[in-house]
């Protein structure tokens, strides 16, 4: 589902250059699955300067980003001071927050509002927010909440934004047939029953946030809902099938276990099983063609551990 969020017009036309006369990207999370992928994307479309925060710039995959033309720069979004440096001459930037630590979802929350409170500060052009796609439609899932309450913010806040909402990420389920599968496709019928879960690959969530910031005026002002391919977990064993030529079993886990996983975790296969996501795949692939598909997520893996 794409749909248009509260107007950012109010925007500057002016750009902010970096040092070689590039427009600056800020990445968040860049040494991350989802921000690593927008990294990939920008280099690769070579219309930005890219700039990534990391909480330690000597990180190995920091060095990585370093030695591949990344501006790498110390930050945290606990730290405003480093923030405003890290945003001071960017154009654009993308955020992704996340849920984990001590604070759990409220750290998340006030994460996310500090960072968009700098960019409006620093008189960002362009934020690219990836939250949850379901945020938007009372889910009730703690971490959705969190995300949608965040979307709020940026709106009220008048910084040029687009939001992407990704659905569940292929990369949580295990690239190879094998025990993290067998337990995992487990999993999953519990907690799914015979329901349809709408997938992404970060590869393409990293895809649409570089297109949303080098082409702001397409962009600017929508939510994008992102998913690839849409499955039960009997489609997702032929998915396995067609791939490793061998259909992989999956474990039996009773539903009724589902409860005892976590107040989060329940809730969200709740979501799961009586909304569900609400992504338009064909129109996201009319978009971008090379959309991946769960199938195919799995034999891109396969073929790169091939070459290794």
């Amino acid at each position: 589902m794409i749909t248009s969020t509260t107007s950012s017009s109010s925007s500057t036309n002016s750009i902010n250059k970096g040092d070689n006369n590039k427009p600056v990207a800020l990445v968040m999370g860049a040494t991350g699955q989802q921000g690593g992928h927008v990294v990939d994307e920008l280099l690769e479309g070579d219309k930005f300067k890219v700039r990534a925060v990391t909480r330690n710039p000597t990180s190995p995959q920091a060095s990585t980003l370093t030695s591949r033309g990344v501006e790498v720069v110390q930050g945290d979004l606990n730290d405003t001071e480093s923030l405003k440096r890290a945003l001071t001459g960017a154009s654009s930037a993308f955020l992704v927050t996340e849920f984990s630590g001590a604070e759990g979802v409220a750290g998340e929350e006030r994460r996310g509002k500090q960072f968009v409170d700098v960019a409006k500060e620093t008189n960002l052009q362009h934020l690219v927010f990836s939250s949850v796609d379901g945020a938007e439609r009372q889910s009730g899932v703690p971490h959705f909440d969190s995300k949608f309450a965040i979307e709020e913010h940026i709106r009220a806040s008048g910084v040029p934004h687009t939001i992407l909402r990704p659905v569940a990420f292929m990369e949580n389920m295990s690239p190879k047939a094998g025990t993290a599968s067998f337990f995992g496709l487990g999993f999953f019928a519990a907690g799914l029953g015979d329901k349809r879960l709408q997938l992404v690959s970060t590869r393409d969530i990293g895809w649409f946030a570089a297109r949303a910031m080098e082409r702001p005026g397409e962009y600017k002002g929508k939510a994008i809902a992102l998913a690839g391919d849409d499955l039960n977990v009997e489609e997702m064993q032929g998915a396995y099938e067609k791939v490793v030529g061998y259909r992989p079993w999956r474990a039996w886990i009773p539903a009724a276990i589902m409860p005892w996983t976590g107040k989060e975790m329940s809730i969200m296969f709740k979501f799961f099983r009586e909304k569900g996501y609400q992504a338009d795949i064909p129109k996201l692939r009319s978009l971008h063609p090379g959309l991946v598909t769960f199938e195919q997520y799995l034999r891109n893996n396969q073929q790169q551990q091939q070459k290794k």
